[in-house]
C-alpha cells in the first residue's frame, strides 16, 4: 500500500494500527475512551520508622557517648547521633490494612427475619 508520504490510506491499515496502539487499561470491546480503575482498599506495606547507621545497626535512635572534662573533672554524656544515616525504607505489614483515604462504607448486614415483628 502506501508508504509514510502516501496520500491514500487503507481503512484496514489504520484499524490494525488503532489494535496495536490500544493503551493498556482500555476496554477491550472498542471502548477507547473508558479506562478501567483497579483500586486496592488494603494498605500492604508502609515506611519504616527506623534507620540503619554507618554498621548496618537498626535503631530508632542512635546515641554516642563522649568524655568531656570540666574542671571538677572527666564527665560523660550522651549525644544523638545524627549524621550517615539511612531510612529504613517500605516493611511490609504483617496483615493488611484498610487505607484511610479509600472511599468504601463498612457495615454489618443483619438478616431481615430477626427484626420482623411476630405476632
Amino acid at each position: 500500500m502506501g508508504g509514510y508520504w502516501s496520500s491514500k490510506k487503507d481503512p484496514e491499515e489504520n484499524a490494525e494500527k488503532k489494535k496495536k496502539k490500544r493503551k493498556r487499561g482500555a476496554e477491550p470491546d472498542g471502548h477507547e475512551g473508558k479506562r478501567l480503575l483497579v483500586a486496592n482498599p488494603y494498605v500492604l506495606k508502609r515506611t519504616g520508622s527506623m534507620f540503619f547507621d554507618e554498621d548496618g545497626d537498626l535503631a530508632h535512635e542512635f546515641y554516642c557517648e563522649e568524655r568531656t572534662y570540666s574542671q571538677s573533672g572527666p564527665r560523660w554524656s550522651m549525644r544523638q547521633i545524627v549524621d550517615n544515616l539511612r531510612p529504613q525504607g517500605e516493611v511490609d505489614l504483617l496483615f493488611p490494612r484498610l487505607h484511610v483515604d479509600f472511599p468504601i462504607v463498612l457495615m454489618e448486614v443483619v438478616s431481615s427475619s430477626v427484626h420482623t415483628a411476630h405476632k
